[in-house]
């Protein structure tokens, strides 16, 4: 799976999908504060 589908998922999956469309909030996502690169989902 690309880096690209994993992002794109996630944000389904999260509160806003990546378009400002409604997602479905089962997951948040959290920017990682010392690694901008990486994301924390919860």
């Amino acid at each position: 799976m690309s880096k690209a589908s994993e992002s794109r998922l996630t944000d389904y999956l999260s509160r806003y999908h990546r378009l400002g469309k409604a997602g479905l909030g089962l997951i948040s996502k959290e920017s990682d504060p010392k690694d901008k690169m990486r994301t924390h989902l919860n």
